[in-house]
């Protein structure tokens, strides 16, 4: 009896999900909502990826963080963010090298809890993509790092009805320029970015 309420609960479900349109998001200026945007905690996701021993690229990510964003339609450049990563919550999915990752021979989160993002310029390089440069403070360094954005449009959520921004971002940077450089050239020096993120209108 469980077994077919299940059923007809996910049956329902899919038809509903059929009769949600998709891509309603738009990318003109004049019809995007500007002003302050905070970081959608529910859609985030920031991948990194190194070279492991030549073998394969290693990817993990960093589970929480936080991003204000202060959007500006018609001017992009104008718009700012901030970026807080929390170190320690670094997840390669090895638990053991979780522990090293924190240590002092790598992230040191002890003495270095965040790694944190503000943007300094925002270049539109086509209709809905940019790079945003910014500073990157990481393992008490600070250095500059630019990202390449692809922005998905903004709508209201048909889901939730909260008006929202989507962008994708990829970077690269070299971590021994932050003074992490343990297991170099073992593992990789250059640290490459990926990143899908939903930011609310506040």
């Amino acid at each position: 009896m469980k077994r077919c309420v299940m059923l007809v609960v996910l049956l329902a479900l899919a038809a509903c999900g059929r009769l949600i349109p998709a891509n309603n998001q738009t990318l003109e200026p004049a019809r995007l909502e500007g002003g302050a945007y905070r970081l959608d905690p529910d859609h985030i996701a920031l991948l990194w990826k190194v070279n492991h021993l030549g073998f394969a690229k290693f990817v993990g990510r960093f589970d929480r963080v936080d991003a204000s964003l202060d959007f500006d339609p018609g001017t992009p450049a104008a718009s700012r963010l901030e970026v807080i990563v929390e170190a320690t919550s670094i997840d390669s999915r090895v638990p053991k090298l979780d522990d090293d990752l924190r240590g002092s021979g790598w992230l040191d989160t002890t003495a270095f809890p965040q790694a944190i993002f503000r943007s300094t310029a925002i270049d539109v390089t086509g209709k809905n993509t940019g790079r945003v440069t910014g500073d990157l403070t990481l393992h008490g360094v600070t250095r500059p790092v630019s990202l390449d954005v692809t922005f998905n449009g903004g709508a209201n959520d048909l889901i939730t009805g909260r008006y929202t921004l989507g962008f994708a971002a990829a970077g690269t940077f070299k971590r021994s320029e932050f003074g992490i450089d343990s297991l170099i050239p073992a593992i990789g020096d250059e640290i490459e970015l990926e990143i899908h993120a939903e930011f609310l209108r506040q």
